[in-house]
C-alpha cells in the first residue's frame, strides 16, 4: 500500500515535502537517497535506465513499485517516480497524490538547468571510482533523455 505519491517534477518543494511526510510518520523515498538503498537503485538501473541506454531509445521500462513498498516506503517524492503517476494510480488506487506547481515553466526550467549543472559534476568525476555514482550517471543519462526529449544523451560518452 502506497498512501502518498508526490507529483511534482523535481526541484525545491519536494525535499521539504519529503521531510514533512517523514515527520508525520510516512517513510518517504526521495531520489537523493536512492544510493542508500542498493536493491531499489539496482532495480531502477536494471529495469529502466539500462534497457533504454542499450536500445538507444526512450523507454519507461518496468519499475517494480512493490519493491519500494516492501522496503517500508509509504511515499515517494521526486523523479523518476513522478513520471509514473498513472501506473502508480492504477497499481495503488487509494494512493493520495500531492501536486505542486510553479508560476511558470520558465522558472521551472531555470531551476532545472541549475540543478543539472550541479549534479552532473559529481557524476563526471566520481563515476569511475564509486559504483553508486556510476549508476547515477546512467540515471541522469536516461532522465535527461526523457525530460529533454533528446536521445543523444543515451549514446553520449560517459560521463555526461
Amino acid at each position: 500500500h502506497l498512501p502518498f505519491f508526490y507529483l511534482r517534477f523535481h526541484l525545491n518543494e519536494q525535499y521539504s515535502l519529503t521531510l514533512a511526510l517523514e515527520e508525520l510518520g510516512f517513510p518517504t523515498l526521495h531520489t537523493q537517497h536512492l544510493y542508500e538503498h542498493v536493491e531499489i537503485f539496482d532495480m531502477w538501473t536494471d529495469n529502466v535506465f539500462l534497457p533504454s541506454i542499450k536500445d538507444n531509445k526512450v523507454t519507461m521500462g518496468e519499475p517494480d513499485f512493490d519493491m519500494m513498498v516492501k522496503h517500508g516506503f509509504q511515499a515517494t517524492t521526486d523523479l523518476p517516480m513522478a513520471l509514473y503517476f498513472e501506473e502508480v494510480h492504477e497499481r495503488y488506487p487509494d494512493c493520495k497524490f500531492i501536486l505542486t506547481t510553479r508560476k511558470s515553466s520558465e522558472i521551472w526550467f531555470k531551476s532545472w538547468d541549475t540543478l543539472t549543472k550541479s549534479i552532473t559534476q559529481p557524476a563526471r568525476y566520481g563515476g569511475k571510482i564509486f559504483t553508486s555514482v556510476h549508476k547515477i550517471s546512467k540515471y541522469l543519462r536516461w532522465l535527461f533523455t526523457i525530460v529533454n526529449k533528446d536521445t543523444t544523451y543515451l549514446k553520449a560518452p560517459f560521463p555526461l
